[in-house]
């Protein structure tokens, strides 16, 4: 029979220890270390887009505020009151 030695338990730091790693991080200017993700496929996107227009044209969207209202008409959107 061997006898194995007690494991030993990680050290712990205590209230007034330092913190085991410090890092200056510049958050004005943060960088995404990751290449981009392409979670659709063109094709898909595409439909999207198309759909988007579908509901704007066909269904439309109430607006609330009347300033935004004004913006969208100047902007070429036809305006039809909901009844």
């Amino acid at each position: 029979m061997s006898e194995t030695a007690p494991r030993e338990r990680p050290k712990r730091r205590g209230r007034g220890a330092p913190p085991a790693v410090t890092r200056e991080v510049n958050y004005r200017n943060l960088k995404n270390p990751f290449p981009p993700m392409k979670v659709f496929s063109d094709d898909r996107i595409e439909a999207m887009h198309e759909a988007a227009f579908d509901v704007l044209e066909n269904l439309g969207i109430r607006v609330l505020l009347p300033d935004a209202r004004d913006h969208f008409t100047r902007g070429g959107a036809i305006l039809k009151m909901a009844t």
